[in-house]
């Protein structure tokens, strides 16, 4: 079976997805077309059941030269950015090619460089004519691997082998690439699919279930510590039990026959003995048992099963129920009875609080977070979560997260702008507490706070004060040019006003300490290397004001040079209940957590007043 692309061929035959790199005159270059076929043949034979295992291959002389480089002319970095995300391998194809529950062969001849290296880098067996040629050239261009290259070649040759090759560009053979490891098997060209033909015999004689869990246990080592990673072998092998291939492996070994693998689950077990057929009348029976408790394991959890009995009383009936949903109700718990437990809605009733016999309440400043928190427009991607553990399984949650820290209400570090300045961590505890203010200065698109808006802000800013500002910008918080293009700020000549006024801290209901035309969005670093990220920024607001940025603007980020320098640390990205205190005066707190050397956290920021 085939299905109609233009960049790919892709078949089914014999229970093997075959998929095709089809662009011989430019090498199988992974342009977009290619990329979005490649995805979309993944995608499918992963859904299909009958699909037992994929192999991907390149037609013509090469498996992939890499990239689309005609198409590079034209990107910039935030087109780079969506690429990737969208369609690249990093981002899309390498995930599903690593949770794909089938092995994915590599089937190499030719050029292997770049992309096309990465994306037989992803898969989970490699197999190379004696002309494969592998590589990263992007360090030719001007570029580094953009598709996992960095990250995945280290784990394969060790760290100082994967720089000499990305540092230098060179390309080495198939030999070469089985002696690191990088290879199965390198065979003659003509003997090229014959090997990957026998590989794939021995592939579709094994249970599917169990070569899914072997691939899922295998990926977690890569992410796992071993006392981890030993832990979570254990919760996959567990579950192979609640199998119809673990049964009919165990059988076929006994019995000395081929087994017949099915992929199923297993089925409810048979009649005890003394009992009745199971072909009697279901009533005469009662069929709720235990079959299995794995306790003790972590990720423990039950596994039912289905069992007739010999007929019993109705009251014994009633006994064994109660005595099993005892016995269930406690498992789910930890072994403590549901009595033992308080309430969830108890947990997140107000209480009352008080400070040394003074009645108070307290107002969260803070942002959500979760997965859809937005994320300042030079960073790598919103957070990522992934469940490690659900309840579902292994009666608790646990959740891993992917992130930079400058995302949401965030607070910057020192050392986020100046070297050798200090990190989070070793910023001082009382200066994360004290004594301030939330005042109003309301600012329109690109509008400064001036210290004349200082000046005259109510409740008037003191010295030693916390200092929370309002400027009705954080209504606007989402993933939106005008929350982070288009945001009032701070300026240089603001954060001086502040210097001297002597505050502990500063926390703005924008995007950042400064204002966004005085950042690498349309600043670029000054002169460090690196070119605005939006540098049409600046021709918009010549449009819009007859006015130079360079002139209006002419420091980078003065605002949290000269503050953070100074001590005054800065939380961007206010919100909340902020309005809701706006005009007086508070205990105001905000405890990043203690990351050693870390440039920014996350926080939670409140404000806390005496309740009259």
């Amino acid at each position: 079976m085939s299905q109609a692309f233009t960049r790919i061929i892709y078949e089914k035959r014999d229970g093997v997805a075959w998929i095709t790199l089809n662009n011989p005159e430019r090498y199988n270059a992974l342009e977009k077309e290619m990329r979005a076929e490649l995805r979309e043949a993944l995608e499918d034979a992963r859904r299909d059941d009958s699909i037992r295992a994929v192999v991907i291959r390149g037609s013509g002389k090469a498996f992939s030269a890499g990239g689309d480089i005609r198409a590079m002319l034209e990107w910039t970095p935030t087109v780079a950015m969506r690429e990737l995300k969208e369609l690249g391998t990093a981002f899309v194809i390498e995930r599903i090619i690593r949770e794909m529950p089938k092995p994915v062969i590599a089937m190499v001849h030719g050029y292997c460089l770049g992309g096309g290296f990465e994306l037989a880098m992803s898969c989970d067996i490699v197999v190379a004519s004696e002309d494969a040629r592998f590589g990263s050239p992007e360090i030719n261009i001007g570029l580094i691997p953009g598709s996992g290259g960095t990250q995945m070649l280290p784990r394969h040759v060790g760290e100082k082998k994967a720089k000499e090759l990305i540092f230098t560009g060179d390309q080495i053979t198939a030999r070469e690439a089985a002696e690191l490891g990088l290879v199965n098997r390198v065979v003659p060209p003509d003997k090229l699919e014959e090997a990957v033909e026998e590989i794939l015999e021995k592939l579709k004689s094994k249970s599917p279930v169990a070569l899914a869990a072997a691939k899922e246990a295998i990926n977690a080592s890569l992410e796992l510590g071993l006392t981890h990673g030993i832990m979570y072998e254990a919760q996959v092998f567990s579950r192979l039990f609640s199998t119809k291939d673990q049964k009919e492996g165990a059988r076929a070994f006994l019995e000395k026959r081929r087994p017949q693998w099915t992929g199923e689950r297993a089925p409810p077990a048979g009649p005890r003995a003394g009992g009745r057929s199971p072909d009697a009348p279901l009533k005469e029976y009662s069929f709720i048992t235990i079959e299995n408790m794995l306790l003790g394991i972590p990720g423990a959890r039950l596994i039912w099963s289905t069992t007739y009995w010999p007929p019993m009383s109705s009251e014994f009936l009633a006994d064994l129920a109660t005595e099993m949903a005892d016995i269930l109700e406690r498992s789910l718990h930890g072994g403590l009875s549901r009595k033992d437990l308080g309430r969830a809605e108890d947990i997140v009733k107000p209480r009352t609080l008080k400070f040394w016999g003074h009645e108070v309440e307290i107002y969260d400043l803070s942002q959500p977070f979760g997965p859809q928190s937005v994320i300042w427009p030079t960073a790598n991607g919103s957070p990522e979560f992934t469940m490690v553990r659900n309840h579902a399984y292994a009666r608790a949650r646990t959740v891993r997260i992917c992130s930079s820290m400058h995302v949401g209400t965030h607070m910057d570090a020192p050392i986020h702008v100046e070297e050798g300045y200090p990190s989070i961590d070793q910023l001082p505890l009382d200066r994360m507490i004290g004594e301030g203010v939330i005042v109003s200065i309301p600012k329109r698109e690109w509008e400064i706070i001036t210290p004349e808006d200082l000046e005259r802000a109510r409740p008037e800013i003191q010295p030693g004060d916390i200092v929370v500002i309002n400027t009705g910008w954080h209504r606007y918080y989402s993933d939106s040019a005008r929350y982070f293009l288009f945001a009032p700020g701070l300026y240089k000549e603001g954060a001086e006003w502040l210097l001297r006024r002597g505050i502990k801290g500063l926390a703005q209901d924008t995007q950042a300490t400064d204002h966004p035309l005085a950042t690498v969005l349309v600043q670029g670093n000054m002169g460090q290397g690196n070119p605005p990220i939006m540098p049409w920024l600046a021709d918009l607001y010549k449009k819009k004001t007859g006015r130079d940025v360079r002139e209006d603007f002419p420091y980078w980020e003065p605002a949290h040079r000269i503050l953070y320098t100074h001590g005054i640390w800065g939380i961007e990205n206010a919100g909340g209940d902020i309005d809701k205190v706006t005009g007086k005066r508070a205990l105001i707190a905000a405890f990043p957590i203690r990351w050693i050397g870390g440039d920014a956290s996350m926080v939670r920021l409140v404000a806390m007043i005496e309740k009259k």
